[in-house]
């Protein structure tokens, strides 16, 4: 309520005049509503109502705290969309945009989606229109104009200047801009939306509207506005013309219709992922004559922005995947592969420059922030001692000896009159230096924008050209889990009669995954371009530099940081990919497979080391784990070359935990995920023949894991459940036994105690909705066999 009085106040504040036909209309009372507000008759209103609602409950940080949107506040904004006030219905987008793309929870997801995705198309397509319909009044503007070289003039022209009847072509061109600009930001407004719906709440299913009931039309229509967008760069890049002239000016405006270019682009990226039907429609839109000209002839575009090409690099692998046809193939290897192999590069040199800038920038800004706070303490204390100046001189008035002369009287009149002036003139002054320090605060924040700018533009390509080659990899394509028997539950969460029943359905579930013929030549000719190995560079070159800075005591700023540690990750994944496809193709030599695996255990020491640790978080390490478990899952040869350095380090990261004063839910997953990759390569290792001082010691780190069950998730539990099950199932007399381990250790008794607790905290986890099917399926097949296993080692 007082936002809304104090909104009212400023409104009559404004000086604006009221007409007679405003002041009919009913007043809306600082109690109405926002709802009310967005749907009153006054245009004014409406688009003060939109502007608040966009800095407040629609602002990216009140929505990532889950701001209380309703479907009806969601309904009445998107009323607004369609306005014919072009202003209002940006901000309008603008709202609905950061709705979908930053609210934490969407209960009603599918209900905003069916509502949102004919608004966004239709004012897509309109949006389409007037691009279309004002760059033709711009080119036929331009062509009508005379054609002036140096000072010469036609006899037409001096006569429409004498008559003053014709504005030149500068003012009437940047009317056309204007206009043109506002559609274009429409357009990039309306794209961010719907990339949102695509990417976080559209499925395949009946229920999406943008990629089931609306398929057509917003594959047409995205379209459209990807053919208008590479069209209007290529104008902007050709030779100099006055509608170049005009809209190049400004890097923001050049940037608006690149932005409309890269997401048209990335939202049918998007939009193939997984969705088979959707590929055959875009193959077949225009009878195959889009994808030629919009998508494949995009990828060697220089002119279009590298995100944009890169996403039709992506487009083209799924396509690949999905068809497997030799056009599709050739494509892919003639041009995709090319350019993913040009972007998949880490300059250290280029990065650290780029870093340097971001620091140097971010320095300055927070050195002009202290001086404003010194600057704005000096004033105060010249405040202070101007008003104790006049004190003093009334003082001085008040015992003044009447006896004074009066010239005397005169010289004191006069230099107090100076010092009148003097501070006056001190005061100007400081004025003067307020505003020079208000500039220089601004130059500096644009210039830290600048930089960090320059440093997202080198460093999105990366990575989005490293989530293209994850994809590239990701070839097998296992059977989905059958759902298993619906077994009755009892306390302990299922009936342990039917454990016999369970188990054999789980083995009846096993899948073995193998490359085609197709698939594994395919594979081959990507190893030929590099790019795992360029990948695999990547990884080593970012962490080693985050090492080195810590090395050297440097400080990352937060935002290059996350980015470095967000490639780390995505190389991890890629790696994970390329070693579980490649295993007969790729690093397969003993000193390949052993150098690579030095490079990883020397950064996890690293990770350890407190003097080079303080820019690695658990995010990096945890991507440093998994790279190394997956060659050693899948490089049998590692096992017998792990070395008791090797060992240690792996143990002391199963009992990571984090620090005490700051346990957010993520980071508790990244640690979770941690220990249950450092387990699974334990359970590797025991896998084969070892010495019992090295069992003793797995199995004490592994109890002593199982003694915080209360603590740690369920996952982990299963993992070390496992574990210990492979470790102590060899029969007596088999090299791997470890019985007397197995007594002497108390692990029967630890699995008595956490095999309840484990089948416990999996329903509940399950029921809060923290573990997914297979997730789910995989840890009841563990607890159950746990309960054989107690039964089994009790008998005997």
């Amino acid at each position: 309520m007082g936002k809304q009085n104090r909104r009212k106040k400023g409104n009559k504040k404004s000086g604006a005049a009221k007409s007679p036909n405003q002041g009919s209309a009913a007043p809306i009372t600082s109690k109405s509503s926002l709802v009310q507000r967005l749907r009153h008759g006054d245009l004014r209103l409406k688009h003060g109502a939109l502007t608040a609602a966009s800095a407040t409950l629609f602002a990216p940080e009140s929505l990532a705290k889950n701001a209380p949107i309703t479907t009806e506040l969601i309904q009445a904004v998107s009323e607004r969309v369609m306005d014919e006030d072009t202003p209002c219905s940006m901000v309008a987008l603008g709202c609905l945009g950061n709705y979908i793309l930053f609210q934490e929870s969407q209960k009603n997801a599918n209900q905003v989606e069916t509502l949102l995705t004919p608004i966004l198309l239709r004012k897509m397509n309109q949006a389409c229109d007037e691009v279309e319909s004002i760059a033709k009044e711009m080119i036929a503007f331009e062509e009508s104009q005379p054609s002036q070289e140096g000072d010469m003039e036609t006899v037409e022209s001096k006569k429409k200047k004498k008559k003053g009847g014709k504005k030149p072509v500068a003012k009437s061109m940047e009317k056309f801009t204007l206009a043109i600009m506002e559609q274009w930001s429409v357009l990039s407004l309306c794209l961010h939306a719907i990339c949102g719906l695509v990417e976080s709440t559209a499925t395949t299913n009946e229920s999406s509207s943008v990629l089931y009931h609306e398929r057509e039309l917003f594959l047409g229509t995205t379209l459209r506005s990807l053919r208008l967008g590479a069209e209007m760069v290529t104008v902007l890049a050709s030779p100099d013309t006055n509608m170049k002239k005009s809209i190049a000016t400004k890097e923001n405006e050049s940037n608006i219709i690149s932005d409309v270019v890269t997401y048209a682009i990335r939202t049918i990226h998007s939009a193939c992922d997984d969705n088979p039907q959707f590929v055959s429609s875009l193959l077949a839109a225009n009878g195959g004559n889009d994808w030629k000209t919009l998508i494949i002839s995009s990828v060697g575009n220089t002119v279009l922005p590298t995100l944009a090409r890169l996403h039709c690099c992506g487009i083209t692998i799924i396509c690949r995947q999905i068809t497997k046809s030799d056009e599709l193939t050739q494509i892919v290897m003639q041009q995709s592969l090319p350019l993913l192999a040009q972007c998949t590069v880490y300059s250290n040199d280029i990065a650290s420059a780029l870093h340097k800038q971001v620091a140097e920038a971010y320095q300055v800004v927070e050195q002009e922030k202290k001086d404003e706070m010194v600057e704005k303490d000096i004033i105060r204390m010249v405040d202070k001692k101007k008003e104790s100046a006049r004190l003093i001189a009334r003082r001085q008035k008040q015992i003044k000896a009447e006896a004074k002369k009066a010239a005397k009287e005169a010289m004191e009149a006069e230099k107090a009159n100076g010092d009148m002036e003097e501070t006056e003139k001190n005061m100007s002054e400081s004025k003067v230096d307020m505003d020079d320090a208000d500039q220089a605060k601004e130059e500096a924040e644009e210039k830290f924008e600048k930089a960090v700018n320059a440093w997202k533009n080198a460093c999105l390509p990366l990575k989005l050209s490293i989530e293209i080659v994850t994809n590239a990899f990701a070839l097998v394509n296992a059977n989905e889990r059958g759902e298993g028997a619906d077994f009755g539950e009892d306390d302990m969460g299922w009936n342990s009669d039917q454990e016999e029943e369970f188990l054999a359905a789980s083995e009846a579930q096993q899948q073995e995954f193998a490359l085609s013929k197709d698939d594994e030549l395919y594979i081959n000719q990507i190893i030929s371009t590099g790019l795992p190995d360029s990948v695999l560079a990547v990884f080593g070159s970012i962490f080693t530099a985050i090492v080195s800075s810590g090395k050297n005591n440097e400080s990352i700023h937060s935002e290059v940081l996350e980015d470095l540690t967000d490639a780390v990750r995505k190389c991890s994944q890629c790696l994970g990919n390329i070693v579980c496809n490649t295993q007969n193709s790729w690093k397969i030599s003993e000193n390949d497979v052993v150098a690579v695996w030095k490079d990883l255990s020397q950064c996890l020491q690293a990770a350890k080391d407190p003097s080079c640790n303080m820019n690695i978080n658990v995010s990096a390490i945890a991507s440093a784990v998994s790279t190394m478990g997956a060659f050693l899952r899948f490089h049998p040869l590692l096992v017998k070359l792990v070395n008791e350095q090797d060992l240690e380090m792996i143990l002391s990261f199963v009992l990571i935990t984090a620090p005490s004063n700051n346990k957010s839910e993520e980071e508790m997953d990244i640690i979770s995920d941690i220990q249950k990759e450092t387990i699974g390569m334990l359970g590797i290792l025991c896998s084969q023949t070892h010495p019992r001082v090295v069992n003793e010691r797995i199995c004490d780190t592994f109890l002593t894991l199982l003694s915080r069950s209360m603590e740690i998730s369920a996952s982990v539990i299963g993992e070390v459940i496992n574990a210990l099950i492979d470790m102590y199932s060899a029969d007596e007399g088999d090299p791997g036994n470890h019985e007397a381990v197995f007594r002497s250790k108390g692990v029967l008794d630890a699995f008595q105690k956490s095999v309840p607790v484990l089948k416990k905290k999996i329903k509940s986890e399950e029921s809060k909705g923290d573990l997914d099917f297979e997730d789910a399926e995989f840890l009841k097949e563990v607890a159950l066999n746990g309960t054989r296993f107690i039964k089994y080692k009790k008998s005997n």
